[in-house]
């Protein structure tokens, strides 16, 4: 799994429109992985927020992102996940 940074994102579906799927594909290029280097099928899989009811935060207060390749999730395949932080 690969650690990127972006900017802060407060809500999934504002997340899902301003995240650059180009990172993952990017980063799947460069490890080989030329099966899931296309930008278009990268989805995100789950946003982990620091801070609300759970009361716990990442180092900086951030979001941590963690996305998907649709082929490889159909398949129940997790291994090649790519993930960043938006900080705060």
């Amino acid at each position: 799994m690969a650690l990127g940074r972006s900017t802060r994102c407060s809500a999934l579906p504002a997340c899902a429109a301003s995240y650059n799927p180009k990172m993952a594909a990017e980063h799947a290029a460069k490890n080989g992985w030329f099966d899931i280097a296309a930008p278009g099928d990268w989805f995100i899989l789950v946003k982990l927020a620091s801070g609300g009811e759970a009361d716990f935060s990442f180092g900086d207060h951030g979001d941590y992102i963690f996305i998907a390749h649709r082929t490889q999730a159909a398949k129940g395949d997790f291994s090649r996940v790519y993930a960043f932080v938006e900080a705060s």
